[in-house]
């Protein structure tokens, strides 16, 4: 996956284009990204995999499926569910143990990203 300021830069590259109104060269430089990006999609499960992970939470917070179309909740879908973060007063501390138990029971109640499910 390219870092943030290789996502800047080429930002800043296609503005510049843009801003000249060079649409030959912005429609060169756009074709470019577009097939290494499908290269890289067609060559690496693990590059699928993790993009997949990364997308998974933007599309979940917009009901949208994995390929990106809006789901169908009448067709065996369930509706996401975002989990909502427990506070809980207290005086003192966790314990270690605690933060151990508390944590156990966190991953058991959110297995997916935001509490949307693995199929999506």
């Amino acid at each position: 996956m390219p870092c943030y300021y290789q996502n800047r830069f080429l930002l800043r590259k296609a503005l510049a284009l843009a801003t000249k109104k060079d649409v030959a060269a912005l429609e060169k430089l756009s074709r470019t990204e577009v097939e290494q990006f499908m290269s890289q999609w067609n060559k690496s499960e693990a590059f699928r995999d993790d993009y997949k992970k990364r997308e998974s939470p933007s599309l979940c917070g917009r009901q949208l499926s994995l390929d990106g179309r809006m789901r169908n909740l009448g067709h065996d879908e369930e509706p996401h569910i975002l989990v909502a973060p427990t506070f809980v007063k207290r005086e003192a501390a966790f314990t270690r143990k605690e933060l151990k138990c508390l944590m156990k029971d966190v991953k058991a109640k959110a297995p997916c990203w935001y509490g949307c499910p693995k199929h999506i």
